[in-house]
């Protein structure tokens, strides 16, 4: 019975671990939420009002500014409010220059091609992300780099994000071209959102703990 409250302990305490990484380096659930939730109250007014545009831009844009506040409220970083808010306006700005409604989700699939270029070239020039993102909050910056098993370690790590926004890009960039905006929109507030991110997080996470690292 003690050994089953203790693996259970442990599941919680590894579940707390993966989250507070999650916190730390991609803005929690609450980010997921505050990128997720216009993009799926967007998809909704376009999809029920007769695909009219300015309607759907209007209601992301009201729910973005709402999030905001609350957020505000919660005394949450103002870097991460201003930064959702500023995704939301560009992705606003797209789709209303071009007046279709796939360009709404135009930023995100750019966004993830930036990443997957800069992580990737991260590990190609044997810099790998993941090892400064973790140096970074065990405040040892680019110690780990002296140790050439825990840089090999971290490339490995980091080749799982590479993965992560290819597969997001793998589905995105048919789905954008063929016009399927009902199909990305969903997909990219669900599946493609938190989901995805957490399960990457919660295997670098365990992939951490089992060299001791966090």
């Amino acid at each position: 019975m003690s050994s089953s409250k203790e693996e259970n302990a442990d599941e919680k305490n590894d579940v707390l671990a993966a989250e507070q990484l999650l916190s730390n380096a991609l803005g929690g659930k609450s980010g997921f939420i505050d990128s997720g939730l216009p993009t799926l109250v967007f998809l909704t007014v376009w999809t029920f009002n007769g695909n009219e545009l300015q309607p759907a831009l209007i209601a992301a844009g009201s729910i973005g500014l709402i999030l905001a506040v609350l957020r505000l409220v919660q005394r949450n970083s103002i870097q991460q409010v201003v930064g959702g808010l500023a995704g939301l306006a560009i992705s606003a700005y797209f789709a209303s220059r071009s007046g279709q409604a796939k360009d709404f989700f135009l930023p995100s699939i750019l966004k993830n091609l930036g990443y997957g270029v800069a992580v990737f070239l991260s590990i190609v020039f044997k810099h790998p992300i993941v090892g400064y993102i973790v140096g970074g909050l065990k405040g040892d910056l680019q110690g780990w780099r002296k140790d050439r098993d825990l840089l090999k370690f971290y490339s490995l790590i980091t080749w799982w994000w590479v993965g992560l926004f290819a597969l997001r890009l793998i589905v995105q960039v048919p789905l954008f071209l063929s016009n399927q905006v009902q199909l990305l929109g969903t997909l990219n507030a669900t599946i493609l959102g938190f989901p995805i991110y957490l399960a990457v997080v919660w295997l670098t996470y365990r992939a951490l703990k089992s060299r001791g690292i966090y």
